[in-house]
């Protein structure tokens, strides 16, 4: 396998990363645990998608059966669409800088203490004259760094199954 074809597929790869893992951890109710390492992973996202789409669209559109007037037009749209999908990425982590954060604990499991209900608070901090926007959550700790929300209905949950949090008062 040639040396540019597997670069080519590398930022492939990466860039169906950069547009699905989002996606498909909103669409699974799957958050960071650490709002840090989830701007870290913006920040990692939003440097290596447009270098991706720079390489993959050099690498898959400039051939060298190409006249030198056609790569030079090739290359300036690779560029202006290079720039575009930067601005794209300066947009992504613009609003990644909202994100919800949980406020106080409601109730923990009794047999589960990595299962809690929450009361969350959605706000974009210093970006944001807003209130933020304050909402009951099931929260589940899948790991270290990873946890499972999704909204629940206090008034529906079975009470024997729940602990109210002792306030130390």
């Amino acid at each position: 396998m040639q040396v540019d074809r597997l670069i080519f597929i590398i930022a492939i790869f990466v860039l169906l990363f950069c547009l699905l893992e989002p996606i498909i951890l909103k669409a699974l109710g799957i958050e960071f645990a650490d709002n840090n390492l989830e701007f870290n992973l913006v920040i990692v996202r939003a440097i290596a998608f447009p270098i991706s789409v720079f390489i993959a669209l050099l690498l898959g559109t400039i051939k060298s059966t190409h006249t030198q007037s056609e790569r030079g037009w090739n290359f300036f749209a690779i560029f202006l669409i290079s720039s575009f999908s930067c601005l794209v990425s300066l947009f992504l982590i613009f609003f990644s800088m909202c994100n919800w954060s949980n406020n106080k604990i409601l109730y923990t499991h009794k047999t589960n203490d990595k299962i809690k209900i929450f009361e969350r608070a959605y706000g974009c901090g210093a970006y944001d004259s807003n209130r933020p926007k304050y909402q009951i959550f099931y929260v589940r700790q899948l790991s270290k760094h990873f946890i499972y929300t999704s909204e629940i209905d206090i008034n529906k949950i079975d009470s024997s199954e729940w602990n109210k949090p002792d306030l130390g008062f």
